[in-house]
């Protein structure tokens, strides 16, 4: 790089010789970049590392959000959310047309080369996660949506609750995290996050056993909002509405 910016103040240097300084230099900064994150990433990555970082947490008293999703959706995954599983997701219909259509023409998130190298990272993020929760570090779900494309509000939180049921939580762990969790970190578990007479009734009333299949929760008989109760045909209905809304 510095033999490059030399040959870059000689006088007389024609056009091309001064590219090709500049491409040299370039490649240089990014290569030593490169090595450098890497490097402390590797470390970083260490089950040492992690162990110790989940002690910490766990000793300061240190809530985290989940987010896996954002990562795993960014770089891609052995079996999926690659881009045609994404652009199929049918509550795209939900948003408004000109977004649809931004999200809709993103050829991929990177190409397959950067995949590869980069698919370490939801990796390492799951080994975290999970030396976390094996330490007791309390673990509320979460997927930043609307944070990147494709990252939908309702259909981005049963993916992160997937996520999370691979990262070792049980069931019970898992719907936890989404729901008393949340309220046993704002201090409000008076109002919210728990079926008990006296608490906000906002409530799903599910088909099959969550415990035993999360999927369950895509499958409700109905919801309570805040003592409103809406059946599924009028969620059916509703959800019509609004995709009828969204040309």
């Amino acid at each position: 790089a510095a033999g490059a910016a030399a040959s870059w103040r000689e006088p007389g240097l024609g056009i091309a010789s001064r590219a090709a300084a500049g491409l040299c230099a370039g490649a240089v900064l990014v290569l030593a970049a490169s090595v450098g994150y890497w490097s402390i990433f590797a470390w970083r990555g260490t089950d040492a590392s992690i162990h110790r970082v989940a002690k910490r947490c766990k000793n300061a008293g240190i809530w985290v959000q989940s987010t896996l999703l954002l990562q795993e959706m960014a770089v891609g995954r052995r079996d999926g959310y690659r881009m045609d599983q994404l652009k199929a997701d049918p509550d795209l219909r939900f948003l408004p047309a000109d977004l649809r259509e931004g999200w809709m023409g993103i050829p991929a998130f990177a190409p397959p080369w950067m995949g590869r190298l980069w698919v370490r990272h939801p990796e390492f993020d799951r080994r975290l996660l999970r030396a976390l929760h094996e330490a007791g570090v309390p673990v509320m779900a979460g997927t930043d949506a609307m944070g990147v494309p494709f990252d939908l509000p309702g259909s981005s939180l049963h993916r992160e609750l997937r996520l999370l049921s691979e990262c070792g939580f049980t069931n019970r762990e898992v719907l936890w995290s989404a729901t008393a969790a949340p309220a046993a970190f704002l201090g409000r578990q008076s109002e919210f996050g728990a079926v008990r007479p006296g608490l906000r009734a906002d409530l799903l009333l599910l088909e099959a056993d969550p415990m035993k299949d999360l999927g369950a929760l895509r499958r409700p008989a109905g919801v309570m909002v805040r003592g409103v109760w809406l059946p599924r045909t009028r969620l059916d209905a509703e959800a019509a509405r609004l995709a009828g809304e969204r040309p």
